[in-house]
């Protein structure tokens, strides 16, 4: 009973602090973050770096949670592992090795999970009888004249959600090189693969806001033309920039966009 206790105050501890890593954490450097895992005496602080590492979205990140798989706390380690399954840019290795010795079945299973959830993302998306159209996006060009990866990041989304809802598409991961590509579109040949590029154009004249979207479209890996779709809407009656007008306004382009190249896609077939 105690040790079911003990199991169960372990999970519950890094549940709390999943939840709350974001708002202790946020914008903490992966150096920083690597430091508190490795050295602080709280292991609720070790178990919040390891969190906060594994929404990193860097690589540097997991050599330093490769060593927090070592920390004398269960709960640190479970949260290594599954910051590691989270990150999914390497590390099947210490998991693995680290697996081998695990006395704790709660950690065994962020282990197993995380060597899972890694390697699945290494072979790449599941592509199946029912997968009609695979895709990979390629570069945003971003003329809104806002700074970061917003729009290019708002331009994915909107694009892979349209296209979950019209089904029959994959998504390729943004590191498939070519070869991987052919290889695993080679066993599938009844897959039409598309490359898109695409320009988010943002103006403003007097009151008026007038925004654009491009996508142009190739074959894919050989990436050969095959076309381009352009839309434009716009606002009026603006006192000045409106991001939020600007968002709405690339959704909406940005879908209507997906759907009319699936209209086409269609007709090709």
């Amino acid at each position: 009973m105690n040790g079911a206790r003990r199991l169960f105050g372990a999970i519950l501890v890094l549940v709390v602090l999943v939840l709350g890593t974001s708002a202790a954490l946020a914008g903490e450097s992966v150096a920083s973050l690597a430091q508190k895992l490795r050295s602080n005496d709280d292991f609720r602080v070790r178990t919040q770096a390891a969190l906060a590492l594994g929404s990193s979205a860097s690589k540097a990140a997991v050599e330093p949670l490769c060593g927090g798989l070592e920390d004398s706390s269960d709960t640190v380690r479970a949260a290594a592992a599954a910051a590691l399954g989270k990150l999914k840019k390497g590390g099947v290795d210490c998991l693995k090795k680290r697996l081998d010795k695990e006395s704790s079945r709660n950690v065994k299973k962020m282990l197993s999970k995380a060597i899972r959830l890694i390697e699945e993302a290494a072979a790449g998306p599941a592509l199946s009888k029912s997968t009609r159209y695979y895709v990979k996006l390629g570069r945003t060009a971003d003329r809104s004249g806002r700074s970061g990866n917003e729009v290019p990041a708002l331009v994915r989304s909107v694009l892979q959600s349209s296209a979950s809802k019209l089904g029959k598409y994959v998504f390729a991961p943004a590191g498939e090189t070519t070869d991987q590509a052919k290889k695993r579109l080679r066993k599938h040949p009844h897959i039409d693969a598309y490359y898109f590029e695409s320009a988010v154009n943002v103006r403003y004249s007097g009151d008026q806001l007038l925004v654009s979207f491009e996508m142009k479209i190739y074959g894919y890996p050989g990436k050969a033309p095959q076309g381009s779709l352009m839309r434009n809407a716009g606002f009026t009656g603006l006192s000045g920039k409106d991001v939020g007008k600007e968002n709405q306004l690339i959704k909406q382009l940005v879908a209507g966009a997906m759907s009319e190249f699936n209209k086409m896609a269609a007709q090709v077939d």
